[in-house]
């Protein structure tokens, strides 16, 4: 099983500046074994264009190349939590 967090930001998107830090401090508070992968959309043109990424900042779950789950906003640590609940 491999589960990976994908983090869509750009050099020029304000709220992925504020969210990475918190995306990065409840990563290492919840000691979460799962890798987490900043893709810069500038750069990394094709894996945003795999998972269809038309805005930033958008976090998604990927279980075995499949989307588990979206980030939309709400509270990240709230988020991620349930997830993880729902993947063990």
């Amino acid at each position: 099983m491999s589960i990976k967090i994908l983090f869509f930001t750009a050099p020029w998107c304000g709220t992925c500046k504020i969210l990475k830090p918190i995306i990065n401090e409840v990563h290492k508070e919840l000691n979460l074994p799962y890798e987490l992968i900043d893709v810069n959309t500038s750069e990394g043109m094709s894996l945003a264009s795999k998972y269809q990424i038309k805005t930033v900042p958008k976090v998604l779950l990927i279980k075995d190349s499949e989307i588990i789950d979206v980030y939309t906003g709400d509270n990240y640590k709230t988020w991620i939590t349930k997830n993880i609940k729902l993947i063990n």
